[in-house]
């Protein structure tokens, strides 16, 4: 009897965690110690439609109080409406970060998400380093 219901316990639990979507990593980028700006780069373009979740962290310091780093990421919705948020900044000066919490979003098929990372000010002696993650639901 006890053989049995470990044996049933553990059928349920494997159903539960295996039978549930889980979220697959399908590009990741950490850079560290950028000293540059980072013209618009295409991340991950999309083979087939789906659920994808956004997590970026930056992260920077060094040089003279008055300038930052601002990144901007785009991509293209399943209706064909342009998205993008633009509000990630590490500032010059000192040592500080930031994070854009984790976001679900849907990227149209054949179409990019881009990133791009402008120096505002004089960034001369600072540095920065950034990971983005891109999850898709399976």
């Amino acid at each position: 009897m006890r053989k049995a219901t470990v044996g049933l316990l553990m059928l349920l639990f494997s159903v539960a965690a295996f039978g549930q979507p889980q979220w697959k990593v399908v590009k990741a980028l950490t850079l560290a110690d950028q000293i540059a700006p980072i013209p618009q780069t295409a991340l991950f373009t999309p083979t087939r439609a789906g659920v994808y979740r956004l997590s970026v962290y930056m992260s920077g310091g060094g040089g003279t109080p008055g300038a930052d780093w601002d990144l901007s990421v785009g991509w293209t919705d399943f209706t064909g409406a342009s998205s993008d948020f633009n509000e990630l900044q590490v500032f010059t000066g000192g040592a500080n970060w930031t994070e854009h919490p984790p976001s679900m979003l849907s990227i149209a098929n054949g179409t990019p998400l881009v990133y791009e990372v402008d120096a505002v000010g004089n960034t001369s002696g600072s540095d920065y380093n950034l990971v983005i993650t891109i999850e898709q639901l399976e």
